[in-house]
């Protein structure tokens, strides 16, 4: 009752108090394992009153219980929990049935074994075949389904395994549920199976979280690691990992930090030369079957939006990042100087730990790495990842470069000195080999057939597979071969030579003269288990697994469609063979008792699960090891290093030498030991049998002009027409289009995908066979997006690039080139009202209108567009995003957004509205035959235009209304840059207000920079800087308005009708010719000079004339930002919408804005460092001094904070809200003013 109850650990002699304790009770606690205790308290965030909690009697971390067991605890009192481990006992199963121990898919083979040892460790057993066996239910053992043996090779012994066999097949029972096989008459049979789509699921599941397992440098902690399998984070104390040092010259200057990356095996070493084997068979996992990689396996990186097979792969690259040094090479390994045996957990080892020096295999096995990863990180959605895409890229360029500058350290042989373990080198003509699978992950990564195609084209025959005609499971073959199939996805690849290793496949896979022709092997039923292979040697499961994979390579690349229902049946077999069919009926992956799979390794050789340790066995210590390790399997070159013999695995038919167990003096490794090459090959092979779409991405569907409509749509069968994708693709997904010039009109049949071009490769969209419309058109869809195009080439009346038009939404075109799109394919054709040409064009047709259009980053050129315009937002459209675009070289206007053109049948509706045009660039939108802008708002509202240049163009920007009795309103125009534009840098207004336009309201221009407009000679030259027409409640303030024309005007305001409510002020003006001579005019009455100006109108009462002091304006393009001495500095306005310049510059960066474009002065941009010295961290690339004034800008504006790590001064400091500044102890900031 007094709060004061706690727990003590103690020998009966001392005791010490638990770092969890504090003023709440805390009693009653029961040891779960090691380090953990539960225990009740009152500590708050429970649900009242004690509650259940586990805590770590070493670090003081708590967890409530709650996280683990949902609704253990309750509003009222938990005073005890104990915990109580049992194992699960094993199925009363014969011995002499195999099967799939976890099940099989509905509608694929099924075949259990039945198995009489005629010969090896068993062959006093026998067992005979009945004459009938039925499928039970493992619930109440009802019958569903009778089978009768079929005997294998009419009773012959299997050489394999010295059993005689007979198949079990039921694949024509295909219903869902849980499952045992008994002979007729019998209760005992199989171990347990089930019958489900998704019954791999959990399997590779576990087989996947086993690289968490084996991370370097991290610690196990719950939630991410199970209670069972916890250690903190290893191989980070003196002179490991964090401190690593070259081995033949360990001294402090060779330090590096090598740490992360996998444990390569059941020890803790790291090697290049095995971590290449299982990245790139996790990469093709990942490729070959994209949908089935969950966000959920329980990793700490969960819940990221990526896939966690990526993000496991993430932390083996980050780790060979590591490796690679500054001239492209990588270092050979990181591993223990010596070896006492294995050491449990792996935290447990304090060994010194160095590294190898750089090696040429492990450049080239790190190179082909690196592309392959790169190809695949840069085509996922998330721009950090992108990112991370483009830094492997260059490491893979930077080792290729080493590659190529260094022939005469190639091959390498690398010595092993200083150390004990594995060299892990690579004999010559396997880094030869891998050069040649290198070049052809870098010619699917940049299109660089000099230098990529050439070398592959000339080395590809220099591979095993063409040397041997054979399929080879050895010498990184399975990943050569792999990289040989590669390359027929680029469209760059030479044809003849994608015949050409298809062709020698194919024949591989049934040369009677070679060891291994698998094809050969299945169609004779030469194995009884239905694993073909030839021999059982050290790491066999890998090799088995290549085997299936030899069979999936087949039907992923299409080399033999028809029969791609056997190639998958085949291989199955291994799967199933890894599961449990097998002579000793064992699931060859550790520990799955916790997803019913029966029989799993018990125990294997790891560092970690030390025999003899907690996690040694699951039948015999506390926790067993953990849940999903694939062994090495059965090894028939197996010797004891002892006087005597082990059978099993000695003596003993090929695939019955094996046996569980783990043992140091027994050498077990050759046998039980786990790798991380052995896992990814079963993951590899097992991921090709999942169907559950989990993953967190959208589908991915891939076109080329080398592929064809009747294929799937996958990366190594694509699709062959931009249009048949955008109308087959699934809602949601993403069309990725690979190089080359597609001859073809789309129509978009689908709502919902990503079109976009394939790791930025040159896409172009030809409409020279299009007579009619749009090379793309968009009609009543909804989140449609086109990325990265050049569209070209569509020549007729009316013609378009891009049509949007209906009841659109979410829709995005970005980054893509459209030019050439004419209304005649002759350049000298007049036009006139009815010759039109729209590149990119978006009609609001509907009564509903359409939303969230968005145009960014496009480049719009070279187009004669007759009456109409280069990107057009026209009618019924609500919300929409015109942004970074580059719009130039166009026969009329450039950008417009329109209103009252009866686009839309309910005139209520017909405006384009709510809307940004920004950060946008136009230039030569020239018509000879109207007075064009590069920018033009004709009778639109609600719309800002904001930090845009415009010049060349006949006007500038324009803000208008061509319909009588119709306005444009709610235009902002601000932060532009506007400069020699052929007329008026702005015009505003209804021309020919009201019996001829409509007119303008409600529209504010300021803080933009207009600069020698007016640029025409001859009879149409007159013109000024801003000419306005008939306009209510406009204004126009915190301008610059530098004119140079000799007509010596700076503003035009004429009309049929005086402008009403219409306000000048608080401008900059200048022109050359002084202050008492330029001129302005209002409602046909001149002024000459600006003081008459003023005085005669009432405008401008607040503004002045002065040279604004722009920074070079005699350059092209002319420099209009300020320089020190300008007027325009803190002489503006504030406004609340005002919060950054033409640049991006916040502002104001002092006390008021400066007017004009563009805000001066010094501001922290923290793009380096913290560091306030450094000058790469500031605006101007220079520290600012004594005289300066600087300003801090918000958080969001910059990566890094600043910090006064050494004395400064300046004049002024501004400081906004939210931001930080450090000034370190014993450090002064000075600030003067």
């Amino acid at each position: 009752n007094n709060h004061e109850d706690q727990i003590y650990l103690g020998d009966g002699t001392t005791s010490t108090k638990l770092p969890f304790n504090d003023e709440y009770d805390y009693s009653d606690g029961f040891f779960v394992r090691d380090n953990y205790i539960f225990f009740p308290s009152t500590r708050p965030g429970g649900k009242g009153g004690y509650d259940l909690y586990v805590g770590d009697i070493n670090t003081g971390d708590v967890w409530s219980l709650e996280q683990y067991f949902a609704g253990i605890n309750t509003s009222k009192e938990e005073l005890a929990a104990s915990y109580s481990f049992y194992k699960k006992t094993k199925s009363a199963a014969i011995k002499y049935i195999a099967l799939d121990n976890i099940g099989y898919r509905p509608d694929d083979g099924k075949i259990a074994i039945l198995r009489d040892p005629v010969t090896g460790y068993d062959s006093g057993e026998s067992y005979n075949a009945g004459s009938s066996y039925q499928i039970k239910k493992v619930s109440d053992s009802t019958v569903v389904f009778t089978i009768t043996p079929e005997e294998w090779k009419n009773g012959s012994t299997h050489d394999q395994s010295g059993d005689k066999v007979w198949w079990l097949n039921f694949t024509g029972f295909t219903t869902p549920g849980d499952y045992f096989i008994a002979e007729t008459g019998k209760d005992t049979g199989s171990y347990a199976f089930s019958i489900d789509e998704n019954v791999y699921d959990d399997i590779l599941k576990e087989a996947m979280r086993t690289f968490y397992y084996q991370r370097c440098g991290i610690a196990k902690e719950i939630p991410y690691a199970s209670s069972n399998w916890t250690d903190v984070a290893c191989h980070l104390d003196t002179e490991q990992d964090l401190d690593c040092r070259l081995v033949t010259d360990p001294v402090a200057s060779t330090s590096k930090d090598l740490s992360g990356g996998w444990h390569d095996a059941g020890d803790y070493n790291k090697y290049i030369n095995y971590a290449d084997i299982a990245v790139h068979d996790l990469l093709s996992a990942f490729e070959e079957n994209p949908k089935i990689w969950g966000d959920d396996y329980d990793l700490p990186e969960s819940g990221n939006g990526i896939p966690d097979i990526l993000d496991e792969i993430k932390w083996e690259l980050d780790w060979m990042l590591k490796m690679q040094t500054d001239d492209g090479s990588v270092l050979h390994k990181v591993s223990s100087i010596n070896w006492d045996g294995p050491t449990c957990p792996p935290s447990s080892e304090k060994t010194v730990r160095r590294y190898a020096p750089a090696t040429a295999s492990a450049t080239i096995n790190s190179c082909g790495v690196f592309a392959h990863a790169a190809i695949v990180f840069k085509s996922l959605p998330d721009e950090k990842l992108k990112a991370y895409g483009d830094t492997l890229q260059t490491a893979a360029l930077n080792a290729w470069n080493w590659i190529d500058t260094h022939p005469g350290d190639i091959p390498s042989n690398y010595d092993n000195a200083g150390f004990v373990n594995a060299a892990a080198e690579d004999d010559s003509y396997t880094q030869y080999a891998n050069i040649t699978a290198a070049s052809s992950y870098l010619l699917v990564l940049t299109g660089d057939t000099t230098t990529y195609r050439t070398y592959f084209d000339d080395h590809y025959q220099d591979t095993h597979l063409f040397q041997w005609t054979a399929i080879s499971v050895y010498f990184k073959d399975p990943q050569i071969n792999e990289a040989l199939f590669y390359y027929s996805i680029s469209p760059f690849a030479t044809s003849s030579v994608v015949t050409d290793i298809q062709d020698k496949y194919m024949e591989s896979m049934t040369n009677e003269y070679s060891d291994f022709p698998p094809l050969n092997m299945y169609n004779d039923s030469t194995d009884a288990y239905r694993a073909y292979l030839y021999d059982a040697n050290w790491g066999s499961n890998s090799y088995k697994s290549y085997g299936g994979s030899s069979f999936s390579n087949i039907w992923v690349y299409g080399f033999d469609v028809a029969n791609n229902d056997n190639h998958k049946d085949a291989a199955q077999g291994y799967v199933h063979y890894f599961h449990g069919t097998n002579p000793f009926r064992q699931l060859y992956l550790s520990n799955l008792d916790n997803i019913n799979g029966e029989n799993s390794v018990p125990e294997f050789y790891h560092g970690w699960f030390e025999d003899g340790s907690g996690y040694d066995n699951i039948d015999t210590s506390l926790y067993g090891p953990a849940p999903g390790y694939l062994v090495g399997g059965p090894n028939e070159y197996y010797v004891s290093p002892g006087s005597g013999t082990i059978e099993p695995p000695e003596n003993q038919p090929k695939i019955k030498s094996y046996k569980n167990w783990n043992s140091v003096e027994d050498h077990s490794w050759e046998i039980t030991e786990n790798q991380d090459l052995y896992q990814s090959a079963y993951i590899k092979l097992l991921a090709n049998f999942v169907s559950s779409p989990n993953s967190p991405l959208s589908d991915q569907y891939y076109v080329s002009t080398s592929g064809d409509n009747s294929n799937p749509g996958t990366l190594q069968l694509p699709w062959r027409d931009i249009d048949y994708a955008c109308n087959n693709a699934t809602s949601g997904s993403t069309i990725n289009v690979m190089q080359g010039t597609y001859y073809e009109q789309i129509s978009v049949g689908v709502d919902s995908i990503t079109v976009q071009n394939y790791l930025g490769q040159a896409v172009v969209i030809d409409g020279t066979n299009i007579t009619s419309g749009a090379i793309i058109e968009i009609y009543n869809r909804k989140g449609i997006t086109f990325d990265g195009f050049e569209l070209q080439n569509n020549i007729h009346n009316d013609a378009q690039g891009i049509l949007v038009d209906g009841e659109c939404h979410d829709i995005m075109i970005k980054n893509c080139k459209i030019h050439d799109i004419h209304f005649s394919n002759n350049p000298n054709d007049p036009a006139n009202s009815n010759t039109n040409a729209q590149p990119l064009i978006v009609f609001g047709s509907s009564t509903i209108p359409s939303t969230n259009i968005n145009v960014y980053g496009n480049e719009i050129y070279d187009s004669r567009v007759g009456y109409s315009e280069a990107l057009a937002i026209n009618g019924n459209i609500d919300t929409f995003e015109i942004v970074n675009n580059s719009v130039h070289d166009i026969t009329n206007i450039g950008i417009v957004m329109i209103g009252h053109e009866q686009t839309c049948s309910d005139p209520a509706l017909d405006q384009a509205r709510n809307g940004i045009c920004k950060e946008n660039i136009t230039y030569k939108c020239s018509s000879p035959y109207a007075a064009n802008a590069g920018i033009y708002i004709d009778g639109a509202k609600d719309i800002v235009i904001e930090r845009n240049t415009c010049y060349r163009n006949i006007w500038g920007i324009e803000i208008g209304c061509e319909h009588s009795g119709k306005s444009a309103s709610g235009i902002t125009v601000k932060n532009n840059v506007i400069y020699r534009n052929a007329k008026a840098g702005i015009a505003l207004g209804g021309y020919d207000y009201p019996s001829g336009s409509g007119k303008v309201i409600d529209t504010y221009i300021y803080n933009n920079s207009l600069f020698d407009n007016d640029t025409l000679t001859g009879p149409d030259s007159y013109d000024p800087e801003i000419n306005i027409s008939y306009a209510e409640n406009c204004w126009i303030k915190n301008n610059i308005i530098y004119g140079t024309n000799s007509d010596n005007i700076l503003v035009i305001q004429n009309s049929n009708t005086a402008p009403v409510n219409m306000v000048l002020d608080s401008n900059i003006y200048y022109h050359p010719v002084g202050t008492n001579d330029v001129e302005f005019e209002w409602q046909n009455s001149s002024y000459q000079g600006f003081a008459n100006w003023q005085s005669g109108t009432g405008q401008d009462a607040n503004s002045i004339f002065d040279n604004p002091d722009f920074i070079d304006i005699s350059s092209f393009p002319p420099d209009l930002h300020l320089t020190s001495t300008s007027p325009a500095i803190e002489a503006g306005s504030n406004y609340s919408d005002l919060t950054v310049d033409r640049d991006s510059v916040w502002r104001p960066l002092l006390a008021k804005v400066d007017k004009g474009a563009y805000e001066y002065g010094i501001y922290w941009t923290g793009q380096v460092s913290n560091d306030w010295h450094t000058a790469g961290n500031w605006s101007g690339n220079a520290v600012p001094g004594s005289t300066d004034n600087v300003t801090i800008p918000p958080p969001e504006f910059y990566e890094y904070y600043p910090e006064v790590n050494s004395n400064a001064q300046v004049n002024k400091i501004y400081l906004y809200e939210n931001s930080k500044l450090i000034v370190k102890p014993g450090v002064n900031l000075s600030i003067s003013n």
